[in-house]
């Protein structure tokens, strides 16, 4: 539990709180993982009006200026832990969050997700499926479910995976998109120097929740639109140097 107050002008609150609980539960082959979250946002609209003809205009009651946020979370996870990974291992999440600000509008996000893997011979298989649901007083409900079936195979040196993203954006309208998923890493010295290069796509969620976190001022009607990524090619290096230090470069366009 932590609480910060930042008052660096006058008449200006900034209160922040935060709240969160954890924890894990091992069994012979699963282990559950989970965290609860409570966080606060206090703060006020400001800012200096340069406008002379409105200079005698009436101050704008403070009250009017307050906004808050709440923001209440539950992420759990349950993870196989089997030692061979020539069965089919299981990742199984569910997470929630809810927003709600000062004007009591509020959005509710659900996500749930399933990753299914197998090693077969040299070659690893690969499913994730998403259901992304969110809703918010000023907007349509939203869905995105995702189905992104993926192999690699796996060699002395090379490392190649190959997949499909299939996502489906429904509101109002219901569309269909396609991505492709590569990835080739190549070991130039053993888990010390790997270059590599990919290309992948999908829809990003974009929610109220997700958008006040990077700017709190924003207007509580704002209108949201999920996001297209339709290409992201991107290539990178990464390696490990000694025990404590390691590295990761990447660049995309």
């Amino acid at each position: 539990f932590n609480m910060v107050e930042v008052n660096n002008l006058d008449d200006i609150d900034n209160r922040q709180m935060h709240f969160e609980l954890f924890g894990k539960r091992f069994w012979k082959t699963n282990t559950l993982t989970g965290n609860v979250q409570f966080n606060k946002h206090d703060f006020n609209y400001y800012g200096y009006n340069q406008i002379k003809q409105r200079a005698l205009a009436a101050e704008v009651p403070k009250p009017n200026l307050e906004q808050t946020y709440n923001r209440l979370s539950g992420n759990f996870k349950l993870k196989s832990t089997k030692r061979d990974s020539f069965n089919i291992r299981h990742e199984v999440g569910l997470r929630y969050q809810m927003t709600s600000n000062g004007s009591s509008n509020t959005e509710h996000n659900l996500v749930s997700t399933l990753n299914l893997n197998q090693f077969r011979n040299s070659e690893l298989y690969n499913l994730d499926v998403g259901i992304d649901y969110n809703q918010y007083d000023f907007n349509t409900d939203n869905t995105i479910i995702s189905l992104l079936p993926q192999i690699s195979s796996i060699g002395d040196k090379f490392r190649i995976k190959a997949g499909l993203g299939v996502y489906v954006n429904a509101s109002d309208e219901t569309d269909f998109h396609f991505y492709p998923l590569a990835e080739i890493k190549y070991n130039v010295i053993e888990e010390v120097l790997i270059p590599y290069v990919g290309v992948k796509g999908e829809i990003r969620r974009v929610n109220y929740g997700l958008i006040t976190q990077e700017n709190p001022f924003v207007a509580e009607n704002i209108f949201l639109a999920n996001s297209n990524e339709k290409y992201n090619v991107y290539l990178g290096l990464r390696g490990t140097l000694s025990s404590k230090f390691s590295f990761n470069v990447r660049g995309a366009m």
